[in-house]
């Protein structure tokens, strides 16, 4: 029996060359599969805008925290490696800290929420940021509050280490410079004595040149001896100084630079794009209906004029 669906314009379509092929064929293509083409693209444009309007529109959540270290004339030292901070932060202090909000909200899966570290540059500061509905945004703020927290709490606790370590090594290089003072003010009290000796022997009738020599090798020594304890006494003020002032001072604490906010429009595509794209591709998949139909009316006359053949 024959397929009505194949139609002599089919078998026409089917001998002519490619070549022989213009707009006129396309257009009488697609008034024979016209409601093929609306119904596919109405369906597709349907269920594109439902699914957009059913979404719920996502927010992007973001902190920044400045990392802390020790500030010197040069350069900032940071506590931790801020290239490896946020390996870090991802695989030690993320968990943590949704394990401990996790008690005050049970019946919130907090897992869900892909929370993004990336470095801040230029500069020491690490941004946190979220994606996640208006309706959840006290929990969203909370747990990028715990993170920052915690984050806080572990790097001040290193930094408040790494202060003390700095604070020993330069009282350790005080004392040894007060014990060169010290051997250095014995010597100076030994040249003195030895001074008042050497001028008691001028009333004494002793060789001049012998006293000359003597006189101007001590004048040389106590000289050298004064240089360096003018030095010495330079330096542990410098270092005292340090301990009182400088070195509190080069110290910054990890801080957050601002509360979790809140992007004030949703993130990824506006609705009228969206909208656009769900247009195209139901206009696309209208026209691979109609092709896929005429392929298959095609192949339909082709087949049907073999069997008339044979």
């Amino acid at each position: 029996m024959a397929d009505m669906s194949s139609t002599p314009i089919d078998a026409e379509q089917s001998r002519k060359a490619p070549e022989d092929f213009d707009l006129v064929d396309l257009w009488i293509i697609f008034r024979k599969h016209a409601l093929a083409f609306w119904t596919s693209f109405l369906l597709v444009a349907a269920a594109g805008i439902a699914l957009t309007l059913l979404s719920v529109p996502q927010y992007r959540y973001a902190t920044i925290l400045q990392i802390g270290g020790r500030q010197t004339k040069n350069q900032f030292l940071p506590v931790i490696p801020l290239d490896t901070a946020s390996a870090w932060i991802q695989k030690s202090i993320i968990p943590e800290a949704i394990k401990r909000l996790q008690k005050t909200e049970p019946h919130t899966s907090l897992q869900a929420f892909d929370i993004q570290v990336a470095r801040l540059r230029p500069g020491n500061g690490i941004v946190l940021s979220v994606n996640g509905p208006a309706a959840q945004s006290k929990i969203i703020r909370q747990l990028l509050t715990e993170v920052g927290h915690l984050v806080a709490q572990d790097t001040n606790r290193r930094l408040i280490s790494t202060f003390d370590a700095v604070r020993k090594l330069t009282l350790a290089q005080v004392a040894s410079i007060e014990a060169r003072l010290h051997a250095l003010n014995i010597k100076q009290r030994r040249l003195s004595t030895e001074q008042r000796r050497l001028g008691t022997m001028r009333y004494s009738g002793h060789s001049t040149l012998m006293l000359m020599f003597s006189t101007m090798q001590v004048a040389s020594l106590q000289k050298e001896l004064y240089m360096q304890v003018a030095s010495l006494e330079k330096q542990l003020y410098k270092m005292r100084r340090e301990l009182v002032f400088s070195l509190p001072l080069e110290m910054r604490v990890t801080r957050p630079l601002a509360p979790p906010l809140r992007s004030l429009q949703p993130v990824g595509l506006t609705p009228l794009k969206k909208v656009a794209l769900i247009l195209l591709f139901a206009i696309f998949a209208g026209v691979s209906m109609v092709i896929f139909l005429h392929l298959r009316g095609l192949a339909k006359a082709r087949l049907m004029a073999q069997r008339e053949v044979v």
